[in-house]
């Protein structure tokens, strides 16, 4: 199946730039006015993520991602806002209604990386609710009642065999309160219910479990085992979801067929998982693995149930004596941890992982071990290192392009844009601090005679041998460019109009004492100075320099004049 991602703005030329830049990377489908998209969504249309703009007429970015939430929860959701909005899309993000948002104007890259995670994100959520389907089914055979929370508002939605276990006999699908289930409960549980609670939410167990009698509709107590785990958190790691069900287990609360039955149901939930899950003892020896993990090792539950990772010939050697160490002191302290390693896959590549371990204890056995998991994160790490590799490169040629925007090609020196850049920098300063700046232009005598005459080459050997000239005069601080043909500009900083003059004569005198031409026949140059007056314009200071170049001109070329 497609995954299609949803752009909607109200500016068509957003959209096609974004088709434009992104139709290679996507499959997209784009609309201006969201109001269109809900009839879509109403009839079944879907859409792996969806990109909405904050501000638009009809319909706020909000509203309409609240609204697909509603029609779509699988939807990786997505809004662009500008920062007058941060706050209005952070609270939209803690109550889960986006994934993330995006802080105008951003850039393609952003965007594209955003699209990937929520693309990443829906597959997940597809993946968690055709679990959460598959695990109803076998759950409806067990005659227990299934709960949802959504954590940050308390709410609980419970299916009517969670009714029906209290004798409500309407069995119709309800949402109540999380104080309200409290209020249901033995008063000498409470405690203990909102201790095992507190204790999942913040980490220290891997799952949920605890016993409370519950108050029948007959005013009777019964006893019921309550389970779940976090199902759901946001970027921060903060728990936004919990999942889990609800057991009668009043006539034999203690049986061995009621621990039974509770490991063969958390057994058939890991080994849906799609990653490799491992449990292991107190000792560090492998109590369990799912099929997953039997499928990524190329191993046999049976052959490595009660064995070490040392023991075991799938695992790398080096960290093994490491993760035993480490395994001890987890289920010592209680702890957790989280690594990123390296395996060897059955097929010989390497495979890059994120392996994940948490200490659990059995409060009523006082049977202690941890469980884990393993998350292949191969592709996501080429696909990093391809994209960092791309940005390099895209990097070094918007550096290079930038670089020739502002350099004269046949002299290395700054060309005209390059000069309009600096020459209003060095103003500014000037204003600022009350220093003195000076500006000379510089004009190639009877130029145009070298070109018709010797030909382009030569000219072109004149222009880069004045360009050396002025490097090798002009101080680190001065900025020597060509505006173009025969013409150069100087900005000199921290310099009065008799220190431009002197700097003008050694430029001159340079010339010719040079032979470009290789006749003996030296070409001069004209240059014209002048220092600038507070408060004048900058086409005026132009104007003044310009003005002296032409002095310099009239009087018999081969001069500096002011």
């Amino acid at each position: 199946m497609t995954c299609t991602t949803l752009f909607v703005d109200d500016d068509q030329a957003v959209l096609d730039s974004i088709r434009t830049n992104l139709h290679s990377k996507f499959s997209i489908v784009t609309a201006t006015d969201p109001r269109e998209i809900i009839p879509a969504l109403e009839a079944g249309k879907r859409f792996a993520v969806v990109v909405s703009d904050f501000k638009m007429p009809g319909m706020d970015g909000i509203t309409f991602l609240s609204r697909v939430k509603d029609l779509d929860p699988d939807s990786a959701r997505i809004m662009l806002t500008g920062h007058a909005d941060i706050k209005a899309a952070s609270k939209a993000v803690n109550e889960g209604n986006l994934l993330r948002f995006l802080i105008k104007p951003c850039s393609l890259q952003d965007i594209t990386n955003s699209v990937y995670a929520g693309l990443e994100h829906h597959k997940i959520a597809t993946s968690e609710r055709e679990l959460r389907q598959r695990m109803e089914m076998v759950i409806h055979g067990t005659a227990s009642g299934t709960w949802d929370m959504n954590v940050q508002k308390g709410e609980m939605s419970v299916n009517e065999t969670w009714q029906g276990l209290l004798g409500h006999t309407d069995h119709k699908p309800s949402r109540i309160k999380l104080h309200q289930a409290q209020r249901m409960m033995h008063p000498e549980e409470r405690r203990i219910f909102s201790n095992a609670l507190r204790s999942h939410l913040h980490g220290l167990t891997p799952h949920f479990t605890c016993d409370v009698r519950l108050r029948h509709r007959s005013d009777a107590w019964r006893w019921m085992r309550i389970c779940g785990k976090i199902t759901g958190r946001d970027e921060a790691g903060k728990p936004l979801r919990m999942s889990g069900i609800m057991t009668d287990i009043h006539e034999d609360k203690l049986t061995k067929q009621a621990l039974t039955d509770q490991i063969s149901f958390l057994d058939e939930m890991i080994d849906a998982f799609p990653y490799p899950v491992f449990v292991k003892s107190a000792d560090a020896k492998f109590a369990s693995v799912n099929c997953a993990y039997e499928r990524f090792f190329g191993v046999r539950r049976a052959e490595i149930v009660g064995k070490a990772a040392s023991d075991l010939g799938h695992l790398p050697k080096a960290p093994n004596v490491d993760f035993k160490t480490e395994y001890q002191r987890i289920v010592r302290e209680f702890g957790a941890s989280h690594h990123e390693v390296t395996f060897s896959a059955p097929d010989g590549q390497t495979r890059h992982c994120l392996h994940w371990s948490h200490a659990f204890r059995h409060e009523e056995t006082g049977v202690q071990g941890l469980v884990g998991t393993i998350v292949d994160i191969s592709e996501q790490k080429l696909v990093e290192r391809e994209l960092a590799e791309k940005n390099r490169k895209l990097a070094d040629s918007e550096a290079k392009l930038k670089q020739l925007s502002l350099t004269d090609e046949l002299t290395g020196l700054g060309n005209r844009r390059f000069f309009k850049g600096r020459i209003r920098e060095a103003l500014s300063l000037s204003m600022r601090h009350g220093h003195p700046l000076s500006l000379m232009m510089a004009d190639l005598d009877h130029f145009k005679f070298v070109n018709d005459v010797f030909g382009h080459n030569a000219g072109d050997l004149v222009l880069q041998g004045f360009a050396k000239i002025l490097r090798t005069i002009c101080r680190k601080e001065d900025t020597p460019c060509r505006s173009g043909g025969e013409e150069f500009m100087i900005i000199l900083p921290m310099t009065s109009v008799q220190e431009a003059e002197m700097l003008g004569s050694r430029i001159c005198h340079a010339m010719r004492e040079n032979d470009f031409l290789g006749n003996g026949a030296p070409v001069t140059v004209s240059i014209g100075v002048t220092q600038y007056e507070r408060n004048e314009s900058y086409q005026t200071f132009l104007e003044r320099v310009d003005q002296s170049l032409y002095r310099a001109k009239k009087q018999g070329r081969d001069r500096v004049c002011s």
